[in-house]
């Protein structure tokens, strides 16, 4: 035999078997040292072929890897493939040594099947297997494992215990986040944490069915956020023993757990700045709430807390009355079976903090008493929105308001037919607007008793109440701008407008005002002869039942003042006779687009935008009716100093001229005195008496035009 031949084939086969026993496209072995301990490495294994690769090298000392735990090779970005083993098992060990930090945001790509993989052994051993193997825990360094199994859909198994218990910054953060198959959670014994820990640890492992224990007591901030967000498959929480809470500790830490049913109790009554914020967002399977026993509470503690969990019928009591900013902030929002709200014992209201409490609940046929008198910014914006089946409002004692008090409160609550009173005298920005936004089953208004106004304040206060037939009186003479802005829009009930005494105007004060109120036929009086910009605008916008004009004796105009004003109504103005006189002053002052589509889509002739000085004919048969005077004895009275004469029918948005003459043969009578009427009924004109003469004849005469 050829000896040459045969020591070269036995060479040839033990360099065959040594790289049998590293993992495939490696070369370079590395020499292993003394054994230390039992299974001082970390383990992947799967009944298939696969391979694991880092994104990026984000480790600071040595990864090995070795398929039979003696032969190792330097671990590096180009990854590493597991090889079976004599049981038919593939598996792919690593170790490693000199490292505090393993991922740091970079993760592992595992390349395999989903749900084919599992890891087991001492998380530990890839920063340092020697320590490990001594019975030592190695030194992390802030985000030491961060990200490291992220979205590795191929891991169905963690290992049973992530040991260390010095916890650093961010460590675990997001580690097997969106890991779809994964089972089981390990172990996590750490009593003492540390800033973001376990922040989106298990985030969207919709397979997990179980938290692990977590023995803490002492938290710190964000140390569970996000903790086991999106886990569909989660249906039992782990107990949270802790009463003493830190900034976002259980923050969106079981949001859309849509397989639990049960919550945790939660002891705490010192609490902090969110943190319970988010906590059961969208459990969609959660039927009961835990009691929430703290008195004191921090700035958006239970923030969205139960926001959308769809099977909670009874709310847990707050017995809190030392509220703080945003913190009951959609608290039940979107909780469509809560039928049973809870008490509310706070005299005195923070920032927003009933803000969309309630909105969406559509079971909830009765609020809860509010008691507060002292109100904060936003407090009870949209409280009740979206509550279709509440039929009763709390009463609103407070009479000091705060900016968007009560906006949007009651919006969209259709079955609600009777208003609360609102008693304040002195407005503030948007307090009121959009308060009964649809609200169409309202039958009634409040009393709106006001006399100074603020910003907004009744802003689209009843839009789209079609179910209101009587507007509240608005007695306010002082305005604000965007104050009546949309505030009747689409009452499609309303017939008669109430009365605008007011003389000094804002921009934008009765803009769209009684746009679409479809079914309105009486306008009030315009008595403002000093206008500002957008002022009328789209007040009466497709009120198609109207027909009447209301004089409008303004003489300084101001930019689109008048603007589609009157676009889309039954108007018939027309051009030329038969018809009663209309139109804009002679001395009037025009700004730019002060009548821009005034008229346009009526019904008469003229559809466009009127001219100063020029006038119109308005066809409204009746209208205005003829002046008559009084029956009763009332009409003429006089004394030896002055004379009263009364008119019982003057409609509001005329002028109304008194005329006298000596004697009828020559026909000449002299005008004695002109008013712009703004309220329907009776109307006395007085003047001195003039013994002189022996006697007169009087006549009243009434016309849409300035006399």
């Amino acid at each position: 035999m050829n000896t040459k031949i045969i020591s070269a084939l036995a060479f040839a086969g033990l360099f065959a078997a040594a790289a049998s026993a590293a993992p495939a496209g490696l070369t370079e072995n590395v020499t292993s040292p003394a054994p230390l301990g039992q299974n001082a490495y970390f383990t992947f294994s799967s009944t298939n072929t696969f391979s694991v690769r880092p994104r990026t090298k984000t480790w600071n000392g040595t990864l090995e890897c070795s398929t039979d735990a003696t032969t190792w090779t330097n671990f590096t970005t180009a990854g590493a493939t597991a090889a079976v083993d004599s049981s038919g098992e593939y598996k792919l060990l690593l170790r490693g040594t000199g490292n505090n930090r393993i991922a740091g945001n970079g993760g592992w790509d595992i390349a395999a099947a989903e749900g084919t993989v599992a890891c087991s052994g001492n998380i530990e051993t890839l920063l340092n297997y020697v320590q490990v193997a001594n019975g030592e825990h190695p030194t992390m360094t802030d985000e030491c494992f961060r990200g490291l199994f992220a979205n590795c859909t191929a891991l169905i198994s963690a290992p049973t215990l992530l040991p260390a218990t010095n916890l650093v910054h961010c460590c675990y953060t997001a580690m097997f986040a969106g890991c779809t198959a994964l089972t089981n959670a390990p172990a996590l014994p750490a009593t003492t944490l540390a800033l973001g820990c376990y922040d989106g640890m298990f985030r969207g492992c919709t397979s997990l069915t179980t938290a692990p224990v977590l023995p803490a007591t002492t938290l710190v901030t964000n140390c569970y956020f996000l903790m086991f967000y999106d886990c569909t498959g989660l249906t039992e929480a782990p107990e949270l023993p802790a009463t003493n809470l830190a900034r976002d500790c259980y923050a969106y830490m079981f949001n859309g757990c849509t397989g639990l049913t049960e919550a945790p109790d939660l002891p705490a009554t010192n609490l902090a700045f969110g943190c319970y914020r988010h906590m059961f967002r969208e459990c969609t399977g959660l039927t009961e709430a835990p009691d929430l026993p703290a008195t004191m509470l921090a700035a958006s503690c239970y923030l969205e807390m139960f926001y959308g969990c769809t099977e909670l019928t009874e709310a847990p009591e707050l017995p809190a009355t030392m509220l703080a900013d945003y913190c009951y902030y959609k608290m039940f929002q979107g909780c469509t079976a809560l039928t049973n709200p809870p008490g509310l014992p706070a005299t005195t209201l923070a920032t927003a903090c009933y803000e969309s409490m309630f909105q969406g609940c559509t079971e909830l046929t009765e609020a809860p008493e509010l008691l507060a008198t002292t109100l904060a910014p936003v407090c009870c914006q949209s409280m009740f929105y979206g509550c279709t089946a509440l039929t009763l409002a709390p009463a609103l004692p407070a009479t000091n308001l705060a900016s968007d008090c009560y906006n949007k409160m009651f919006y969209g609550c259709t079955a609600l037919m009777n208003p609360p009173g609102l008693p304040a005298k002195i407005l503030t920005t948007n307090c009121y607007a959009s308060m009964f936004y649809r609200c169409t089953s309202l039958t009634e208004a409040p009393e709106l008793s006001a006399t100074n106004l603020a910003l907004g304040c009744y802003a689209s206060m009843f839009y789209g109440c079609a179910g209101l037939t009587d507007a509240p009186a608005l007695t306010a003479t002082t305005l604000a701008p965007s104050c009546y802005y949309d505030m009747f829009r689409g009452c499609t009930g309303l017939t008669v407008a109430p009365a605008l005494p007011a003389t000094n105007l804002a921009m934008f004060c009765y803009y769209d005002m009684f746009r679409d109120c479809t079914a309105l036929t009486r306008l009030p009086a315009l008595p403002a002869t000093t206008l500002t910009n957008y002022c009328y605008a789209f007040m009466f916008y497709g009120c198609t039942a109207l027909t009447r004009l209301p004089a409008l004796p303004a003489t300084n105009l101001a930019s689109f003042c008048y603007g589609y004003m009157f676009y889309g109504t039954g108007i018939e103005l027309n051009t030329e006779d038969p018809g009663t006189p209309w139109g804009i002053p002679a001395d009037a002052m025009e700004a730019s687009n002060w009548n821009s589509s005034m008229f346009t889509c009526t019904s008469g002739t003229f559809k466009d935008a009127p001219e100063i000085g020029k006038i119109y004919y308005l066809v409204a048969p009746g209208y205005p009716e003829e002046p008559r005077f009084a029956t009763d004895g009332t009409a003429l009275v006089f004394d030896d100093a002055a004379l009263a004469i009364k008119i019982v029918n003057a409609q509001s948005g005329v002028w109304y001229t008194l005329y006298a003459a000596d004697d009828l043969v020559d026909g000449i009578w002299a005008k004695l005195e002109s008013v712009y009427v703004t309220k329907d009924g009776d109307h006395v004109f007085t003047m001195p008496r003039d013994p002189t003469v022996p006697r007169r004849f009087f006549k009243v005469v009434a016309g849409l035009v300035t006399p």
